[in-house]
């Protein structure tokens, strides 16, 4: 489904956009309707990206803590269950 909306340009902007449409062989529309897709994905992307990181960096980080938590959870588990964990 296709909704409409408003963008309003100056001058320059105006004259740039009907440029590089016509350049393209494409409408003004057009123009913007595949520029607003490309942003949106590379928003998209950088913010994967930056989550990605983020979390390598946790892990890289505190992987030692992690595992040290995990063997003593492991043990609590295994002395709750009765097996002592020798």
């Amino acid at each position: 489904m296709m909704r409409a909306t408003t963008v309003r340009f100056g001058g320059g902007g105006w004259t740039w956009l009907k440029a590089r449409a016509e350049r393209d062989g494409i409408s003004k529309a057009q123009y913007i309707r595949e520029a607003t897709l490309m942003r949106l994905a590379a928003d998209e992307a950088a913010e994967r990206l930056a989550r990605e990181y983020f979390e390598s960096l946790v892990r890289e980080r505190y992987a030692h803590a992690f595992a040290t938590i995990h063997r003593r959870l492991r043990r609590l588990e295994l002395l709750a269950a009765g097996t002592g964990g020798d």
